[in-house]
């Protein structure tokens, strides 16, 4: 159910959904890596807009730091060294993020996509392998 329900989020949350789209984050926590991939998906599709209700709506923590981080990065562009340092860090949270952040800058910078490809993490690792896939 949670699977399915992040689509709902994606396709029709809005600006005044901020604690929904919150919700939708918080699932990066999730036990399933089913889950988390599907998270990933939502980081990389969702406007900046529905993103940064999420960040604003989230509880003070590590998920909350990792939204405000991503959607920094959709108005400036992100150090290499700081998104390859969160993809091979300890926190998996910080490394979906990061993932995120890859991914959506893949048109300007492929590496850091094709070093997401090479994550030890499976929902990390096969979301952007698809990705990269797909823009072949």
């Amino acid at each position: 159910m949670r699977f399915f329900a992040i689509d709902v989020v994606l396709v029709n949350g809005r600006t005044w959904n901020g604690p929904l789209i919150a919700q939708t984050m918080n699932l990066s926590l999730d036990p399933e890596s089913a889950v988390r991939w599907k998270v990933l998906g939502f980081l990389f599709e969702a406007s900046t807009e529905q993103l940064r209700a999420g960040a604003m709506s989230l509880e003070p923590g590590r998920v909350k730091e990792s939204a405000e981080w991503l959607v920094r990065h959709d108005d400036e562009q992100p150090d290499p060294r700081d998104v390859v340092a969160r993809l091979e860090g300890p926190d998996l949270v910080a490394r979906l993020f990061a993932a995120a952040v890859a991914a959506r800058w893949s048109e300007e910078d492929p590496n850091l996509l094709m070093h997401a490809a090479a994550a030890e993490d499976e929902e990390i690792r096969s979301f952007a392998q698809g990705l990269l896939e797909d823009e072949d």
